[in-house]
């Protein structure tokens, strides 16, 4: 993204506040943190989706 001061009214946008950015980049950044730590539990379960579907099939 490209800050143009110029095209603010054209498009109805205001610049962001240090609060702004920081929420903008702190909440994005836990979902992901949140998502890698759930990956890293499934596998020390020793399964996940595909393990799951291989024993019921076979």
């Amino acid at each position: 993204m490209i800050y143009l001061p110029f095209l603010q009214p054209d498009f109805s946008t205001t610049a962001l506040s240090a609060g702004g950015w920081l929420f903008c980049t702190a909440v994005p950044s836990l979902v992901l943190r949140e998502r890698e730590l759930s990956k890293v539990a499934t596998r020390r379960e020793g399964g996940g989706w595909m393990k799951t579907r291989l024993r019921n099939e076979g």
